[in-house]
Protein backbone atom coordinates (compact mmCIF):
# COMPACT_ATOMS: atom_id res chain seq x y z
CA UNK A 1 0.00 0.00 0.00
CA UNK A 2 1.53 3.66 -0.92
CA UNK A 3 1.14 6.45 0.92
CA UNK A 4 -0.65 9.60 -0.83
CA UNK A 5 1.99 12.06 -0.26
CA UNK A 6 4.57 9.27 -0.69
CA UNK A 7 7.62 9.40 -3.90
CA UNK A 8 4.42 7.70 -5.89
CA UNK A 9 2.01 9.99 -5.02
CA UNK A 10 0.19 11.49 -8.31
CA UNK A 11 1.07 15.51 -8.86
CA UNK A 12 -1.31 17.70 -7.64
CA UNK A 13 -2.61 14.97 -5.31
CA UNK A 14 -1.90 17.09 -2.32
CA UNK A 15 1.78 15.64 -1.65
CA UNK A 16 3.47 17.45 0.83
CA UNK A 17 6.46 19.06 -2.14
CA UNK A 18 3.57 19.85 -5.17
CA UNK A 19 2.17 22.45 -1.97
CA UNK A 20 5.81 23.56 -1.15
CA UNK A 21 6.55 24.14 -5.21
CA UNK A 22 3.07 25.75 -5.73
CA UNK A 23 4.15 28.40 -3.05
CA UNK A 24 7.34 28.89 -4.01
CA UNK A 25 6.57 29.51 -7.49
CA UNK A 26 3.67 32.78 -6.91
CA UNK A 27 5.67 35.54 -7.38
CA UNK A 28 5.09 38.62 -5.81
CA UNK A 29 2.42 41.16 -7.34
CA UNK A 30 2.95 44.54 -8.37
CA UNK A 31 1.51 47.84 -8.63
CA UNK A 32 1.38 47.40 -12.63
CA UNK A 33 0.60 43.86 -12.24
CA UNK A 34 -2.64 44.80 -10.05
CA UNK A 35 -3.57 47.73 -12.16
CA UNK A 36 -4.43 45.00 -14.71
CA UNK A 37 -6.05 42.87 -13.22
CA UNK A 38 -8.34 45.56 -12.00
CA UNK A 39 -8.87 47.40 -14.85
CA UNK A 40 -10.57 44.56 -16.24
CA UNK A 41 -13.49 45.11 -13.85
CA UNK A 42 -13.88 49.30 -13.62
CA UNK A 43 -16.40 50.91 -16.01
CA UNK A 44 -14.97 54.07 -15.50
CA UNK A 45 -12.80 54.56 -18.78
CA UNK A 46 -10.75 57.63 -16.84
CA UNK A 47 -8.07 55.58 -15.06
CA UNK A 48 -5.17 57.00 -13.18
CA UNK A 49 -1.67 55.06 -13.10
CA UNK A 50 -1.45 52.97 -9.96
CA UNK A 51 2.15 53.94 -9.54
CA UNK A 52 1.55 57.09 -10.32
CA UNK A 53 -1.76 57.32 -7.81
CA UNK A 54 -0.75 54.11 -5.35
CA UNK A 55 -1.94 56.01 -1.79
CA UNK A 56 -5.23 57.29 -3.56
CA UNK A 57 -8.05 55.43 -2.34
CA UNK A 58 -9.69 52.82 -5.51
CA UNK A 59 -13.50 54.63 -5.36
CA UNK A 60 -11.27 57.68 -5.93
CA UNK A 61 -9.39 56.01 -9.15
CA UNK A 62 -12.98 54.68 -10.34
CA UNK A 63 -13.14 51.23 -8.69
CA UNK A 64 -16.58 50.49 -7.39
CA UNK A 65 -17.39 47.81 -4.71
CA UNK A 66 -18.09 45.12 -7.69
CA UNK A 67 -14.78 45.54 -8.76
CA UNK A 68 -13.02 45.21 -5.92
CA UNK A 69 -15.06 42.08 -4.75
CA UNK A 70 -14.10 40.74 -8.37
CA UNK A 71 -10.44 41.52 -7.53
CA UNK A 72 -10.68 39.62 -4.66
CA UNK A 73 -11.91 36.62 -6.29
CA UNK A 74 -9.41 36.73 -8.86
CA UNK A 75 -6.71 37.25 -6.07
CA UNK A 76 -7.65 34.29 -4.26
CA UNK A 77 -7.92 32.27 -6.99
CA UNK A 78 -4.63 33.05 -8.76
CA UNK A 79 -2.54 34.30 -5.80
CA UNK A 80 -4.11 31.80 -2.75
CA UNK A 81 -4.49 35.08 -0.67
CA UNK A 82 -7.95 35.72 1.03
CA UNK A 83 -9.02 38.90 1.45
CA UNK A 84 -11.57 39.22 4.77
CA UNK A 85 -14.36 41.51 4.97
CA UNK A 86 -12.08 43.24 8.15
CA UNK A 87 -9.33 43.31 5.55
CA UNK A 88 -11.20 45.03 3.00
CA UNK A 89 -11.37 48.29 5.00
CA UNK A 90 -7.75 48.34 5.24
CA UNK A 91 -6.80 47.38 1.80
CA UNK A 92 -8.50 50.26 0.30
CA UNK A 93 -5.41 51.55 -2.31
CA UNK A 94 -3.17 50.34 -4.40
CA UNK A 95 0.28 50.29 -2.36
CA UNK A 96 -1.43 48.83 0.50
CA UNK A 97 -3.33 45.95 -1.42
CA UNK A 98 -0.40 44.83 -2.81
CA UNK A 99 1.72 45.07 0.52
CA UNK A 100 -1.20 42.75 2.10
CA UNK A 101 -0.99 39.97 -0.84
CA UNK A 102 2.14 40.11 -0.94
CA UNK A 103 2.94 40.23 2.96
CA UNK A 104 0.36 37.08 2.74
CA UNK A 105 2.35 35.27 -0.01
CA UNK A 106 5.60 35.57 1.95
CA UNK A 107 4.14 34.01 5.09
Amino acid sequence: MRSENGPDAAPGAGSRIDSEVKESVVPPITLRELELLMRQYVWDGDWQSFEHAPDQPFDELGYDSLALLETHSRIKRDYGVVISEDDLERVHTPRAMVEFINDHLRA
